[in-house]
């Protein structure tokens, strides 16, 4: 059993969208999701604060759905073929960081057994739970809301008022019940789920921020992408085994002079086995050109049947059994190796190891 948890900032995007086809051909079950987002999703108040019960789990609703969403798996997915013992869970951007975030929950204890992260960009982006009230309180006053307002207030505002006053990118919040500390602190302390792990990023994940280029770029994807990606598996290598990989591969209808590596998100198609889209669904962001069947070259199929292989094996087994090229090593801090997905694929041994050993933070736990 797979499950996708999709990208999008945690603001927009939907599960739909995605074709889980090549999957079931693959024979994998392929679950899709739909969860709360903005600020119906990710959102405090001091009002709902103090109006909640002792324990009762606050602000990061968009999480619970998910979490509730694989409750679901583990009791139901037998009925449609699957093994609820064996799940997996993969996402990308916003969908990789809150899978970060459900290894560090309680509440997902035994609910999957593997993890895919996929350009968990940065290296902990979870709020506390002060700044996401003062954040919540701002978002409330533009959605035409007082400095005043009463739990009463908040709920009479309008959905579409509160939904279009929150159009920031929104994350998990530490809110001391549901989520008591941030993921990179589960992390680097050794508090997660050690569970198999696949992390990677992409060759140009500053796509997300624009205005970079050339080497501001290259240490920009360094120091939020392949850095944080590398200090994930590093630590789940001290459990049970990680593979690390970069995704450097830009499609050959994408090949020119001006481009700078994979951007942040292009991998999903590969992954999906060259059929991302589901029937109807939006066209694909720009640089997606493998989204796109009339524009798949042989090379980019190849591609394609590459990564979706090693997904497909690692679900399956455990580890990332691809169908060709070389053997995909686990990842150790003395061998330091990954898998590039590029031109060539293969194996690397210390990959920009100067460059990320300098933005490979010093004392994680203190975040």
């Amino acid at each position: 059993v797979m499950v996708w948890i999709h990208g999008g900032s945690n603001l927009n995007g939907s599960g739909s969208i995605y074709n889980g086809a090549a999957f079931a051909k693959s024979g994998v079950v392929m679950v899709t999701l739909n969860y709360r987002m903005g600020a119906l999703g990710f959102f405090a108040h001091p009002e709902i604060t103090k109006a909640a019960a002792k324990d009762e789990p606050l602000a990061n609703y968009g999480l619970m759905d998910q979490t509730a969403a694989l409750q679901w798996v583990k009791s139901n997915i037998a009925s449609f073929g699957g093994d609820p013992s064996k799940v997996t869970v993969f996402g990308e951007s916003a969908g990789a960081i809150d899978i970060y975030a459900l290894l560090g929950l309680k509440s997902s204890k035994d609910l999957f057994q593997q993890a895919i992260l996929e350009s968990n960009i940065t290296w902990g982006v979870s709020a506390p739970l002060a700044d996401a009230e003062k954040d919540g309180a701002d978002l409330v006053k533009r959605a035409g809301a007082t400095d005043a307002a009463t739990l009463a207030d908040l709920r009479a505002i309008p959905v579409m008022q509160l939904v279009e006053a929150g159009t920031a990118a929104r994350f998990p919040i530490v809110d001391g019940r549901y989520m008591a500390e941030t993921s990179l602190s589960a992390v680097a302390n050794k508090r997660t789920m050690d569970i198999p792990l696949i992390v990677g990023s992409n060759s140009y994940e500053a796509s997300l921020a624009r205005q970079l280029q050339g080497h501001a770029a290259t240490d920009w994807t360094d120091s939020q992408g392949t850095a944080p990606a590398r200090f994930i598996a590093a630590k789940s290598a001290d459990g049970k085994p990680s593979w690390l990989y970069f995704f450097s591969y830009v499609a050959t209808a994408n090949r020119t002079p001006d481009s700078m590596g994979a951007a942040h998100a292009t991998e999903i198609p590969y992954v999906f086995g060259g059929q991302m889209r589901a029937a109807g669904a939006p066209p694909p962001a720009a640089g997606s050109a493998l989204a796109t069947p009339a524009t798949q070259s042989d090379e980019d199929k190849a591609m394609a049947a590459l990564m979706h292989s090693c997904w497909v094996g690692f679900a399956k087994t455990g580890a990332p059994k691809c169908a060709s090229g070389p053997i995909w090593p686990a990842y150790t801090t003395a061998g330091d190796q990954l898998m590039e997905f590029g031109v060539p694929s293969g194996v690397r041994t210390n990959f920009r190891k100067e460059a990320l050993d300098k933005h490979t933070i010093a004392e994680p736990g203190a975040r």
